[in-house]
């Protein structure tokens, strides 16, 4: 096996293990929550420009779809190349036939369906819009409308620089967290257990107490209640040399008494 078998890790590799475990599935949810947020803005905003060019300009397409003027439609290419999201706008009549269209230098249009209909879709390159305009209650003709999704990218982005932030942010906290139940857990219970094994393997050391620090209050019950048990295990080393000297003494008397008779 690659991994050892989770029973045969150390208290501080399992520690460890668990935070890094739940700082990934929380960097994890607040990724997908902040990317789908991200997004969700960014498409309600081109929505609202979009819907807000073409109410602005309503007036201008009334112009060109009803009075055929000439000058509405250069009025309207002007009013367009100012508008750095605009790639592209066409008009259509109610039957199909294009009445205006403006294309940036450098773009290429998206092709039209036959009918006028009403969509929005959004690719890497392009927001397009279909929109039907009603005057009455009637057709007045059809709009296309094709804008930058340079809003929408500019969003993600920032939404992926937050994020890039707030992981490291996160990151940098977990590290702490796995320090500080490091020293507060980890190191308290290796220190612990090494004292134990060195009082059992090691005759020198059967005379030392385990030094009480700092710690969880669990912990500290722990190394209290191992000092006070090896207190006790003296206290009965003491009272059994004493015992047998008694009887080593009581002995030599009894041998002394036999000797004499």
């Amino acid at each position: 096996m690659i991994f050892p078998r989770y029973k045969a890790l150390s208290l501080r590799q399992r520690l460890t293990g668990m935070l890094c475990l739940f700082a990934i599935a929380l960097l994890g949810v607040i990724g997908s929550y902040q990317f789908s947020q991200a997004q969700k803005s960014a498409k309600a905003e081109l929505f609202a420009t979009s819907e807000g060019t073409i109410a602005s300009l309503m007036p201008m397409f009334e112009r060109i779809l009803i009075l055929h003027e000439v000058e509405a439609s250069v009025d309207l290419s002007r009013t367009l190349e100012r508008m750095p999201m605009v790639v592209s706008m066409r008009l259509r009549l109610p039957d199909g036939r294009l009445a205006y269209s403006y294309l940036k230098e450098g773009a290429q249009a998206q092709p039209l369906s036959s009918a006028l209909t009403e969509s929005a879709k959004l690719t890497d390159d392009v927001y397009l819009v279909n929109r039907v305009l009603l005057m009455g209650g009637d057709p007045l003709g059809g709009i296309a409308l094709e804008m930058s999704p340079m809003r929408f990218h500019e969003h993600v982005k920032a939404a992926l620089a937050s994020y890039a932030a707030l992981a490291f942010g996160l990151l940098m906290l977990f590290g702490i967290g796995t320090l500080w139940m490091d020293r507060a857990l980890a190191a308290p219970i290796l220190r612990t257990t090494r004292f134990v094994e060195t009082f059992f393997t090691d005759a020198q050391g059967q005379g030392r107490r385990l030094e009480v620090k700092p710690c969880a209050k669990e912990l500290q019950q722990l190394q209290v209640g191992i000092n006070g048990l090896l207190d006790q295990m003296a206290q009965r080393d003491v009272m059994m040399n004493d015992s047998l000297r008694q009887a080593q003494v009581s002995e030599q008397e009894n041998q002394d008494r036999s000797q004499f008779v």
